[in-house]
């Protein structure tokens, strides 16, 4: 397999806190054009998005890419915005004038984060590769992982054998190599070592074609992990999974008309994954292998009598939570003589992990059966409902969502959305920068509304 390094591409780096350039829809447009995705690595943001010229737009959360846009060629105004969680979008205070004269491909990049914004607009300006060859380029913008060595090698490859294709420090490239078309072993290492810190896997390199990683950081237990993002094609940004990153579990137990509870991996003829933990318990997190898992949860001590049975995959740098919830109510099965076994509600949700060092990172989770649809909203002291929005409306049954407060006091207050009954609130709560909480609303001890507010950590 034969690589050609090339002169780096064209890189702009502008650092920006707010920008108002005043802009301007270009007006050379030609003919031929270039494709061009937008990249979201701003670690405390909502959903951001893109407008060129406002005609086309996209948007992309933290760590992934919109999908291929297609732009004609000249002076194209971009500008950017912010995806609210009731869908409403509220404007950046940032723009750029970009000149797109070339058939070429163009990554807008916003990373930093949302009190520093800092824009990349990245064009691969190479010159076309040779037959049976396609193109790669690799960025780095992690600040766990400022620089790292890039091989790109043949699966059956030692990497002590290996040289590295590049080195890359963020937050920039190192350019744009031609290699054979083929499949290589994508491997990330520390400048200088060989010890893999990021194994993606095969990738594959088409003839005449294009392709662009992404290394950012991932917001798991792992203070020095990163995540690594194919861009090929018209599809979005492909995560490549770095297998040797187990998955982390615990567990709620939310059944509120039951003293306690065990959690089994498998049959329940072994010991408990989980042991007797009570109504609103949370246990810590255990590591598991990545893999698919049936989760058994009995009565305590009762090992022939389910309250929850499903199978789930766990991926590789997972940090989840499996919540049961609701009342332990009795099913007939026509088909099984023995008692009747006691079904509850259950779901595996994903934890939010971000270490935002400018706000808090909260999750709420909607795991009461007694209550409908929920308004859910975060209040100064004080401050009454009727003066703002719920930070979520119409939130249903075991659905949940995330949101970034600042740092200070707030007061919970939830309503059900079909009358604005309040159901909680107000609850006085408050946030130190950095900080993770998961909220969660379960039945009242014992069943029933209005509920149980319970707060858990990471």
């Amino acid at each position: 397999m034969g690589i050609l390094r090339l002169a780096p591409a064209l890189l702009i780096a502008l650092l920006l806190a707010a920008c108002d350039d005043g802009g301007g829809n270009g007006g050379n447009a030609a003919d031929s054009g270039g494709d061009m995705w937008f990249i979201n690595l701003v670690t405390d943001s909502p959903t951001l998005g893109m407008e060129i010229a406002e005609a086309t737009a996209a948007t992309a959360s933290y760590g992934s890419s919109s999908a291929q846009l297609e732009y004609i060629s000249g002076n194209k105004e971009i500008t950017f915005y912010q995806v609210e969680p009731d869908g409403e979008t509220e404007a950046l205070d940032l723009e750029v004038d970009v000149n797109l004269d070339r058939e070429e491909d163009v990554l807008v990049i916003l990373h930093g984060t949302m009190d520093n914004l800092q824009l990349t607009v990245w064009e691969n300006d190479a010159p076309e590769e040779e037959e049976e060859t396609g193109r790669v380029g690799v960025l780095n913008f992690s600040q766990r992982q400022p620089s790292l060595d890039v091989y790109l090698t043949d699966e059956s490859e030692d990497l002590f054998a290996s040289q590295p294709l590049t080195t890359v420090n963020a937050p920039a490239t190192e350019g744009l190599f031609i290699v054979d078309e083929d499949d290589y072993e994508l491997e990330f290492t520390l400048p200088g070592e060989v010890e893999v810190v990021y194994d993606a896997g095969l990738v594959d390199i088409d003839e005449d074609s294009s392709s662009y990683f992404v290394v950012a950081d991932f917001f798991g237990a792992d203070d020095s992990a990163i995540i690594v993002l194919e861009i090929s094609g018209a599809a979005p940004a492909r995560e490549l999974v770095n297998d040797s990153i187990p998955a982390e579990l615990r567990f709620i137990n939310g059944i509120s008309d039951y003293p306690s509870v065990d959690v089994y991996i498998g049959d329940t003829a072994g010991e408990p994954l989980f042991e007797n933990i009570a109504f609103g318990e949370s246990t810590g997190y255990v590591q598991l292998e990545p893999d698919d898992y049936a989760f058994n949860v009995t009565p305590h001590g009762i090992k022939d009598m389910f309250f929850f049975q499903e199978t789930q995959g766990l991926a590789a740098g997972d940090q989840v939570t499996l919540v049961t919830s609701g009342l332990a109510t009795a099913v007939d099965d026509p088909d099984d003589d023995s008692d009747d076994d006691l079904q509850t509600d259950g779901k595996i949700v994903a934890d939010s992990l971000r270490n935002i060092a400018l706000g808090a990172q909260l999750s709420f989770v909607h795991a009461s059966p007694s209550n409908e649809n929920l308004d859910f909203y975060l209040l100064l002291p004080g401050q009454p409902v009727s003066d703002t929005s719920p930070e979520v409306r119409g939130l249903a049954y075991l659905l949940s969502f995330d949101f970034t407060p600042d740092a200070g006091d707030y007061e919970i207050v939830v309503l059900q959305s079909s009358n604005d009954a309040i159901i909680l609130g107000p609850v006085p709560v408050s946030f130190e920068e950095g900080e993770v909480v998961d909220f969660y609303l379960f039945d009242s001890e014992g069943g029933g509304t209005p509920g149980e507010l319970r707060s858990y950590t990471p």
